[in-house]
């Protein structure tokens, strides 16, 4: 039997294992990112991946799921983060070390609709909370915004995004310390 459990990663061949996976549920199963993603190696991934937190979990050494956490504490935000979650106004208001984009957030298709994906924000969220960051920046499809809601975020822009490799999303947010 082989490692499970949740982890951010540390290593290249933890974080390829990430990229792997994601080019499977993007690439393969969701017709996404054709023209970014390393098909040769099929992996897909991301400039801003370089300084982000990326955790993942593992059930016997296979990854299946992941989520990514640019924080603004590590890393400025890059010039594609700010325009895609419309960042400026927030940037000009708060610091950008209580700010963060949550995004690549994804989790095997049988293992979909179990506790997996609640876990996963578990860790996540213990890093938040431990840094302080204030606002989660996110993008979701139309069809999952409910449940977005229902863990508090909210949606912030009047416009939404649209593009051939994102798809149709949904800017949204959660406000870390927002008691309603």
């Amino acid at each position: 039997m082989g490692r499970s459990g949740i982890f951010f990663a540390e290593t290249l061949a933890e974080k390829e294992a990430v990229y792997r996976f994601r080019y499977a549920i993007y690439v393969t199963e969701m017709g996404r990112y054709a023209t970014a993603a390393d098909h040769e190696r099929k992996m897909f991934f991301e400039p801003e991946d370089a300084t982000a937190r990326i955790a993942y979990a593992l059930q016997d050494d296979d990854v299946v799921a992941t989520s990514c956490l640019s924080w603004g504490g590590d890393a400025p935000f890059s010039r594609d983060q700010i325009e895609l979650y419309m960042l400026e106004p927030f940037l000009a208001e708060v610091p950008m070390e209580a700010m963060a984009i949550a995004d690549h957030a994804m989790v095997k298709p049988d293992l979909r609709d179990g506790k997996l994906f609640n876990e996963l924000n578990r860790v996540v969220m213990d890093f938040v909370n431990n840094k302080r960051i204030q606002l989660i920046f996110a993008a979701c499809e139309p069809h999952l915004l409910s449940g977005y809601v229902a863990r508090g975020m909210r949606t912030y822009s009047s416009k939404n995004i649209n593009s051939p490799e994102d798809g149709f999303l949904i800017p949204v947010v959660y406000v870390v310390e927002d008691v309603e």
